[in-house]
């Protein structure tokens, strides 16, 4: 058997270089359609720097759900009738019913008032934050470290990085500072 080899440099410099012209090409999946504003800047940045470019990212939400809906449903997150502010709608993700999703600041009263006001049934319902998460490919790794150093330095502790065969290199910029608090009992009140 023959073991895979690392490719050259210059085999990773034009595999990245087509990656990334390839990435700019296809047009955004998420659910959203864009970059979430709070992060649009930096976003732009790597995407313009020769070293680096977003595959994903998200610069945080808040999310208040019931758990215990239905997980046949959907798996994507409610629709947006503006990005800055989430639908009122409920959606189900997950086994859970989405009562609202922000990207942005969220008003505590608007929060509660949604709260109030969604349907009434069983599952506890949760408030949670999930902090931003970036994934962003390098041209090597050199590169990779200088910016895994900075987010660890800058607390982004459960940050990472990934080198695939081909020489795929990217940096995943986390945070472990989650917070999910239940405000209902099991029956939801």
């Amino acid at each position: 058997k023959t073991k895979p080899t690392m490719p050259s440099k210059q085999q990773n410099k034009n595999l990245f270089d087509k990656q990334k012209a390839e990435c700019f090409a296809k047009i955004d999946l998420s659910r959203k359609g864009s970059i979430d504003e709070p992060i649009e800047d930096i976003i732009k940045t790597f995407n313009s720097h020769n070293n680096y470019f977003s595959l994903s990212s998200c610069s945080g939400r808040i999310v208040v759900l019931r758990e215990g809906g239905s997980a046949n449903q959907t798996d994507q997150d409610p629709p947006n009738k503006n990005p800055a502010t989430s639908d009122q709608a409920t959606i189900v993700k997950s086994g859970c019913d989405w009562i609202h999703v922000a990207h942005d600041k969220a008003d505590p009263n608007q929060v509660a008032k949604i709260i109030l006001e969604s349907e009434q049934k069983s599952g506890c319902i949760v408030i949670k934050f999930e902090p931003l998460v970036l994934h962003i490919q390098s041209r090597d790794l050199d590169s990779a470290k200088l910016i895994h150093t900075v987010a660890v330095e800058s607390g982004f502790r459960n940050s990472g990085i990934t080198v695939g065969r081909a020489g795929k290199t990217v940096i995943a910029v986390r945070s472990t500072h989650g917070l999910e608090v239940p405000i209902s009992d099991e029956l939801g009140n």
